[in-house]
């Protein structure tokens, strides 16, 4: 090095600000270090905390820093590390992380303190270099009180398959992921990352490496060595788990083709887990627990919203969908798809409702072929409840540990098989002026309900029920409709 350590750190800092914001420096040192300079995004390398700049920018040998960016953004920029946060020390330099050697030796980057003794008999490698088989760590960042981030270079478990690599602008990374299927073969719901940093990127390594040692046979239930937001359907809510962070992250997402937001990718990317592997419905009904909570009242109570949106999604809309092509009609999975898109609407059903009422008549037309070949789960749904009887029952199903959905959800069915409740709601809805009402109907049709009385008038008790007044001020209505459910439950107990 020609320069004093001082001047070269200073250099160093300056050529990497905004990873390359285009740096000119005058006379000699941007001849000496226009590798920095002109190519700090191939050439990258970790920069201590800085000083903040007051006033004007500093000079070399006497000679201004001229730059792009304003001498404002340069002094916001360069307040502190992202990635060591002050530390002036990484824990690691892998492969990826390249040092340009023609600037400075690795003893020298040791000497001002960028790397560590314990990274000099590793040399740099090229990124081309067998990166592919490198399944190594990418990079370990100290957080500080005794945290780190670690970010894998490649993962590779049952589902998926991912390689971070270091973005353009350092500190960030980019992330591949590609979804498997059986064998290995990949399948169509893969997603590109970019732009994450430290924090996401090691939020989402982490996600991926808790799926490591798990098989196929996880598909549905993952074991206790996961988190419960990981536990059910492991492969779909560890995606879901990825995208929230990536969101919070503010990083840039590529969809899969076709794909309108992330919740709709999630939800067919489960879809298309259930079509790869075809789960038998013996498997799908260990997930459920059934209880006859209420007199011809049923409930299913699922801990999977992916489990739970999919059991009830074509008999819901069998029953009471707003399209008249749907509705009491046979339909497949793929056409309501379709009249969500053509609505310009996303498919994210799954993660959308977490509650679902259906009468007795839509199970024994389900039985009878009319919306036509069941799925697993839909064959689950039917194997769990009772046959015909007499008396019609009720069938409701809801998310394990839910209690609001499950008062709604209970209102439902007390409607529906007790005549006693029913007169009471009645009678309360009666205490409503016309314009009350006309409000209630144009807020539960603008939700996406039918336009029929009767589904419209159980839809108003039930939100009322379980303490949601749909705008409506009338809470004396209110009350007495959670009242009536109330006491006429507490009897029936």
């Amino acid at each position: 090095p020609m320069f004093k350590s001082s001047d070269i750190l200073k250099c160093l800092e300056y050529a990497a600000l905004c990873d390359g914001a285009k740096m000119y420096p005058l006379n000699g040192i941007r001849k000496q270090c226009e590798g920095w300079f002109r190519g700090s995004r191939q050439n990258r390398v970790h920069i201590v905390a800085t000083k903040k700049i007051a006033g004007s920018l500093p000079k070399f040998n006497g000679t201004s820093v001229k730059t792009k960016s304003s001498s404002r953004h340069m002094a916001l920029s360069m307040n502190l590390c992202c990635l060591c946060h002050g530390v002036q020390r990484l824990n690691c330099v892998s492969r990826r992380l390249k040092i340009c050697s023609s600037v400075m030796e690795l003893r020298h980057l040791e000497h001002i303190g960028i790397i560590g003794p314990e990274h000099i008999d590793h040399p740099v490698a090229d990124d081309t270099a067998g990166a592919s088989k490198d399944n190594g760590v990418l990079m370990i960042v100290d957080l500080g009180k005794g945290r780190q981030a670690r970010i894998d270079s490649r993962i590779e478990n049952a589902f998926f398959r991912a390689e971070f690599v270091i973005a353009n602008s350092m500190p960030r990374f980019d992330v591949e992921l590609t979804a498997l299927g059986p064998a290995g073969v990949t399948m169509s719901n893969n997603v590109a990352i970019a732009s994450l940093d430290v924090r996401a990127a090691h939020g989402i390594s982490t996600l991926l490496r808790a799926l490591c040692g798990l098989t196929t046979e996880a598909l549905l239930q993952g074991g206790d060595g996961l988190k419960e937001a990981q536990r059910q359907v492991p492969p779909a809510s560890t995606l879901q788990a990825i995208y929230k962070v990536a969101e919070a992250a503010k990083a840039h997402v590529r969809l899969p083709p076709g794909m309108l937001s992330w919740p709709e990718a999630v939800c067919c990317y489960f879809d298309d887990l259930c079509s790869k592997y075809q789960p038998a419905p013996e498997m799908f009904v260990a997930l459920a627990s059934v209880t006859e909570i209420l007199p011809s009242v049923y409930c299913l109570e699922i801990r999977s919203k992916f489990v739970l949106g999919s059991m009830f999604l074509r008999p819901q809309e069998y029953y009471e969908c707003c399209n008249p092509a749907i509705r009491h009609k046979r339909f497949a999975l793929e056409d309501y798809k379709a009249w969500c898109h053509g609505r310009g609407e996303e498919f994210s059903y799954y993660l959308k409702w977490y509650g679902f009422n259906i009468p007795s008549w839509v199970i024994d037309d389900m039985r009878a072929g009319a919306l036509g070949p069941l799925s697993p789960q839909e064959a689950a749904l039917v194997s769990c409840l009772p046959l015909s009887q007499q008396s019609p029952f009720y069938v409701i199903g809801t998310l394990d540990g839910q209690a609001s959905t499950l008062r709604h959800e209970l209102a439902h069915g007390l409607f529906a098989t007790c005549p006693i409740y029913r007169s009471k709601v009645e009678a309360s809805l009666a205490l409503l002026t016309a314009s009350e009402l006309q409000h209630l109907r144009e807020k539960l049709l603008s939700m996406g309900y039918v336009d029929d009385d009767k589904i419209l008038t159980d839809e108003m008790q039930a939100y009322m029920c379980e303490g949601k007044s749909l705008g409506c001020q009338r809470t004396d209505v209110q009350n007495s409709i959670a009242a009536a459910f109330d006491n006429i439950r507490a009897t029936m107990a």
